[in-house]
């Protein structure tokens, strides 16, 4: 193509633009972040940047023309496919400088997500530790009075039994108590049934004056006891 095209002299251009934003992108890698100088020169790139981009958009309309009638300019296809593929690969360059600039920022951003997150996530986890431990304080509690009552319910039913041993003991004895009393009023009745078929003997054998002898000694003796009993 004849140098007097104006795409070339336009492509010189913006590739010396590009070159000179590169080396200010480069320069201001060096700097301190947060410095004056640094802050400016950024400035400085990023209206490179905006500038090369803006005639890179000026020269892509121009190649839709051209595509649109090569006859007229003069052109080919693969010209107009070359010119093409350069606009996109200079925007694409103009672009990662746009992005170098601002990847800092962004990092510091993801750091400072990934910090939150990372402080959120161990919130978290200490939360749930902190529920854990008093899920297992409260079981333990929980465990600790049931055996408490265990206990005294033990005690409880200890003391029940020995009572009931001693009723029992009690009970035993008052059995064996009454037996005794049986014993000794079966051995009375005994003995007055056996005086008494002795008096009924006597009472029969004395006949009807021996038996008014009888009583009238009785009710002496029975005067006597109580003159006895009364003196």
């Amino acid at each position: 193509m004849p140098s007097a095209d104006p795409f070339y002299l336009v492509k010189d251009d913006l590739e010396n633009s590009l070159r000179e934003a590169k080396g200010h992108l480069a320069q201001w890698q060096t700097l301190a972040r947060g410095s004056r100088e640094r802050t400016e020169l950024q400035k400085t790139i990023e209206l490179e940047c905006g500038n090369i981009a803006s005639s890179l958009n000026e020269v892509r309309k121009s190649v839709d023309v051209a595509e649109a009638n090569p006859q007229r300019f003069r052109l080919t296809q693969q010209e107009i496919a070359s010119r093409r593929k350069w606009v996109q690969a200079t925007q694409q360059q103009g672009e990662e400088a746009i992005r170098a600039l601002h990847a800092p920022e962004q990092a510091t951003r993801s750091m400072d997500n990934g910090s939150a997150t990372d402080r959120l996530s161990r919130a978290q986890n200490h939360e749930n530790d902190q529920h854990i431990a008093d899920e297992q304080e409260q079981q333990q509690m929980l465990i600790r009075q049931q055996d408490d009552s265990l206990d005294l319910l033990g005690q409880g039913v200890n003391r029940i039994g020995q009572m009931g041993l001693q009723m029992r003991d009690e009970l035993s004895l008052q059995d064996r108590m009454l037996e005794d009393l049986d014993t000794d009023m079966e051995g009375t009745h005994s003995r007055l049934q056996a005086a008494q078929k002795k008096v009924d003997h006597l009472l029969r054998k004395a006949g009807l004056k021996g038996q008014f002898c009888i009583i009238a000694f009785l009710i002496v003796v029975l005067i006597i006891l109580l003159l006895m009993l009364f003196s």
